[in-house]
């Protein structure tokens, strides 16, 4: 079955020859490709990636989301380890769609015993879009009070990563929108910094083109987090709209409030009717005085290759779903878009640099990564190591109302103005990128 909403579905072992109703799948079609790390005896689940590379990705009729193809992704809270001299890593196409690769990195930040660090992330919907930067953390500030619409204690719910979210809201029946909702966070007793950051570990559960159009045709639209702060000693208050949210499923995003934080008690109430889940959220002084040491290495090898869907599974019940590497089936009922995809096997020249010769895979598809642990230097002592993940990409999913849904082509490319790209322009023809095309993208897909 082909539901009108792009769901695929296939019901097996019912008897023959008896009527039965097939009620229609509330699942996932596409979403981001998911990356998983070796970490001495097994891949583990990291989280997905690239969402803010989605391209094609209905915003409002007849406006479509302007992606963001880099993302820096820390692989945490697992501990990766060298096999063979190498570490080794798996970027897999995990649902229906297809994953435009164009670069990656593993970069490793040292930095002193008793601090933290975390990339400047998030899935920026307004115009100013993360840095390249480096947050540096030495101590966390935790709300004393926490409560959803003035009315829910949630307080214990954002104090730790333990899978347990502030929920209370109410959910539309239009994919990944809820009815408006707010998180108030009570601050006390802040010393005085010049500038502060807010740290929100969490994940959210997108909308899609379709559900996006269907609740403009309803009057609702999308309303990204804002950020409200309010002094209680002077009753002044500043809003900040459209801050960001958790690209995908969970991990840390960052927000660098612009001004300084009053001395003293300050409220920040997030507001929304976005399905955002947060787990943790605290603040932190900004601590560039604090020394890092960056290391970026390039893939060692590279390697495309058929692996099928790690299935879902949840260690405790709740959601989100993870992924299980050592249990991937080739069975799912995911459609595939037609077009030119890379051949598989070597790809390693492709991940080098971002210049529009991507590593181009559908589902069930993976590409192996190596890199070598010689070229990261010792650690100081009184120091210790982060590891980030950087990959530069695109991805699109198949939904009916995602430009160009069914198709690979037409590629994408770093200096388009928009997706799909106006008149006038095209994907690079250099000499490069045409041997590039002949020599790599030459599994082709048809679909009737």
């Amino acid at each position: 079955f082909l539901w009108p909403g792009g769901v695929l579905q296939a019901e097996m072992e019912k008897p023959a020859g008896e009527p039965f109703t097939v009620e229609e799948l509330d699942r996932k079609g596409s979403s981001c490709p998911t990356l998983f790390a070796w970490t001495g005896d097994r891949y583990e689940f990291v989280s997905d990636l690239l969402g803010v590379g989605g391209i094609g990705f209905l915003e409002r009729p007849w406006k479509y989301v302007n992606p963001d193809p880099t993302e820096y992704l820390k692989l945490d809270p697992i501990r990766i380890r060298p096999r063979q001299g190498d570490y080794h890593l798996s970027v897999v196409g995990q649902l229906e769609e297809v994953v435009y690769l164009d670069a990656v990195r593993l970069v490793a930040v040292d930095h002193p015993d008793g601090t933290e660090i975390y990339p400047d992330e998030r899935f920026s919907t307004g115009p100013e879009k993360p840095a390249e930067k480096i947050h540096r953390v030495r101590e966390r500030f935790f709300p004393a009070a926490a409560w959803e619409e003035d009315r829910l204690d949630v307080w214990e719910r954002i104090l730790h990563r333990d899978r347990i979210y502030p929920d209370g809201f109410e959910l539309l029946s239009f994919a990944g929108y809820a009815a408006p909702h707010s998180l108030t966070l009570s601050f006390l007793s802040l010393p005085a910094a010049e500038r502060w950051v807010l740290y929100m570990y969490g994940w959210v559960d997108y909308e899609y083109s379709s559900s996006t159009l269907a609740a403009h045709q309803a009057g609702i639209e999308l309303a990204p987090p804002a950020l409200e702060i309010n002094d209680p000693a002077t009753g002044n208050s500043r809003t900040y709209r459209s801050i960001g949210f958790p690209a995908g499923m969970p991990k840390m995003m960052t927000f660098e409030i612009p001004d300084p934080l009053p001395a003293g008690p300050v409220q920040l109430k997030l507001s929304t009717n976005m399905r955002i889940y947060y787990d943790q959220i605290f603040l932190a002084p900004a601590r560039e005085e604090i020394p890092v040491r960056i290391t970026r290495v390039p893939a060692g090898g590279a390697r495309l290759r058929f692996l099928g869907s790690p299935r879902e599974f949840s260690p405790d019940g709740l959601l989100p779903l993870l992924y299980d590497y050592q249990l991937a089936t080739g069975g799912f009922p995911w459609k595939r878009m037609a077009g030119a995809f890379t051949r598989f096997g070597e790809v390693t020249e492709l991940l080098d640099s971002a210049d529009d010769r991507f590593v181009i895979m559908g589902h069930g598809e993976e590409v192996l990564l190596t890199f070598p642990a010689g070229r990261f230097p010792a650690l100081p002592p009184g120091w210790k190591r982060s590891f980030l993940f950087f990959a530069d990409g695109f991805c699109k999913d198949m939904d009916p109302n995602t430009a160009f849904p069914d198709s690979v082509e037409p590629l994408p490319f770093h200096a388009m103005s928009a997706y799909p790209y106006p008149s006038g322009e095209k994907f690079p023809d250099s000499s490069e990128h045409r041997r590039y095309r002949k020599e790599y993208n030459t599994r082709r897909v048809n679909v009737p």
